[in-house]
């Protein structure tokens, strides 16, 4: 009798063994399957970092970190879709592009310091684009989708590899595959600048200190609106970026 009882112990506790590890393998399965249903969303931001944004510096290192954690904040409202970040300043002279984040998943980031972003040379803006854009697109998955942000308060004056002509097919072609492209501009016609690089969501503010400010707080709610349609699966998300709603 003892040795069925030991017998029978034995075989139960090899059962619940087994049946532990099938669950335990289950579990696995599911979170694999979960990751691979997963996609990025790309945050590309692109920030002017020439002589002239001397008048606003503060109010634009605060609003590139408050953009940041609204990236952040994004990031938590989904375990469907991840946030990467890459945030690029732009010059000219001896290191015209700065990378303070470089494909960078959203949760890692941290506000920028002086360090991070620091004002050099000149208007380097096509040179930014085409560069850091190119550079995105080998890393961007099938089911990606993309968010370029470009802020400047002046004009193009000083890229050596970029022109406008071929930034604009760069864009135009890019947007056919479903990126999204906005342009922040100051002291110009935001709309016009855009245009001729073929972007179509455009905002312009007054590069003050309450201006920035402002702009800042607009581009957030229509971050987040935009994540939103992100979220819903909305067909059209690459038009209506800014929108009077926001303000």
């Amino acid at each position: 009798m003892r040795t069925f009882y030991a017998l029978n112990f034995v075989v139960c506790f090899f059962v619940f063994i087994f049946a532990s590890k099938l669950h335990n393998q289950a579990l696995l399965t599911t979170k694999h399957i979960k990751i691979m249903a997963q996609f990025k969303v790309h945050n590309l931001i692109i920030v002017d970092a020439s002589g002239s944004m001397t008048s606003i510096y503060e109010q634009a290192l605060a609003g590139i970190n408050e953009t940041l954690s609204t990236i952040r904040e994004e990031a938590k409202k989904s375990d469907k879709i991840e946030q990467s970040v890459t945030v690029l300043s732009f010059a000219s002279g001896g290191e015209p592009l700065q990378y303070a984040y470089r494909n960078t998943i959203a949760e890692q980031t941290s506000p920028l310091t002086p360090n991070d972003y620091t004002l050099r040379g000149m208007t380097a803006l096509y040179d930014a684009i085409g560069i850091s854009v190119t550079d995105l697109e080998k890393s961007k998955g099938k089911e990606d989708k993309v968010l370029v942000t470009i802020i400047t308060d002046g004009y193009e004056n000083d890229s050596i590899e970029w022109d406008g002509a071929s930034v604009k097919k760069l864009i135009d072609r890019l947007c056919k595959k479903g990126w999204v492209f906005t342009y922040i501009g100051a002291n110009q016609d935001a709309a016009l600048e855009a245009g001729k690089i073929g972007v179509k969501n455009s905002l312009t503010f007054e590069a003050s200190i309450e201006g920035t400010v402002n702009m800042f707080a607009f581009e957030k709610q229509s971050r987040q609106r935009w994540n939103k349609r992100v979220r819903l699966n909305e067909n059209d998300i690459q038009n209506d970026y800014f929108s009077d709603d926001d303000k």
